[in-house]
């Protein structure tokens, strides 16, 4: 009886045990600053764990999170972030993601990455609605949240984003370019501003090959030429006005099924040497080293 009576207590014992355990949630990373942060609503002074959900949000300096898959991530001063295991949301100010495996950034709802592991991207949240994204040793991808690539910013530029009105029909597009010819026959355009090519399907188009075009349209569904990111049904062919396939209007929306529903999506790429200048301030504070590098001509 007495012998019962142990096995009992030992079992329910375990049992609360292996419960208390499973309940505690395992960490992803640390962040450490020289001054003050607060995480989760409490203020903290030097380094705090990091939890899947746990919020950021930088004082006076610069702070650094360092993940448990290797990745790491700059927080500006004044800058809030919510970490996740696979990725990490920037709600306000400046981050910059860097090192092997560094998780993807969401911004105003848009995915930013780079399929080079060496790269370093910053993402700067300006205001309610408008947000950048610099790309320094290798390019960023910026997608929507059903992974479809709405732009590319090219090493040593620097990509604005902006959310537009609700209610606005997120299916038209503006593309500008020069257009071109596959082996297949399938028709591309290169957008000059958000450096992504789509296959064009439409009448009129033969005319215009090889030369600087614009294009109004909408995205439709199928699947696009191997080298497209997506199809778009031509509904006006033009010559471009500035005879170079550039500075034209860029994609106003992701296309159907992206989650954007709610917004037009105005690109404007260009090039900004010194947006980049703000990157190498940010890897300075916390890099240890005294030389800038220097940025990288498009």
């Amino acid at each position: 009886m007495i012998r019962n009576l142990k096995s009992a207590v030992a079992i329910i014992t375990c049992s609360c045990f292996f419960n208390a355990s499973a309940a505690v949630p395992s960490n992803i990373g640390v962040v450490m600053t020289p001054g003050d942060m607060v995480v989760d609503g409490a203020s903290v002074r030097g380094n705090s764990m990091l939890f899947d959900g746990t919020v950021v949000s930088s004082g006076d300096a610069t702070s650094n999170l360092k993940f448990s898959d290797g990745s790491s991530t700059l927080l500006r001063p004044g800058s809030t972030i919510k970490v996740f295991r696979e990725h990490a949301v920037l709600s306000s100010g400046i981050a910059v993601e860097q090192g092997p495996g560094k998780r993807t950034l969401v911004a105003d709802g848009l995915t930013v990455s780079s399929p080079n592991q060496q790269a370093v991207v910053l993402v700067n949240v300006i205001d309610g609605t408008h947000f950048a994204v610099s790309a320094q040793s290798g390019e960023a991808e910026v997608r929507t949240s059903s992974g479809n690539l709405v732009a590319r910013v090219k090493s040593g530029s620097t990509g604005h984003f902006m959310l537009g009105a609700s209610g606005v029909d997120n299916s038209a597009v503006k593309l500008q370019g020069t257009l071109r010819q596959d082996q297949s026959g399938n028709y591309l355009m290169t957008d000059s501003q958000t450096n992504v090519t789509y296959q064009l399907r439409g009448n009129g188009l033969h005319a215009m090959v090889g030369s600087p075009t614009a294009i109004t349209g909408a995205f439709v569904g199928g699947t696009p030429a191997p080298s497209a990111s997506g199809v778009v049904q031509v509904s006006a062919v033009t010559e471009a006005e500035d005879g170079q396939g550039g500075g034209g209007a860029s994609p106003s929306a992701s296309g159907p099924g992206s989650g954007f529903s709610h917004a037009t999506l105005i690109f404007g790429i260009f090039v900004a040497i010194d947006t980049l200048l703000v990157i190498l301030e940010a890897l300075g504070d916390l890099g240890g080293s005294s030389h800038p590098v220097s940025p990288v001509t498009p």
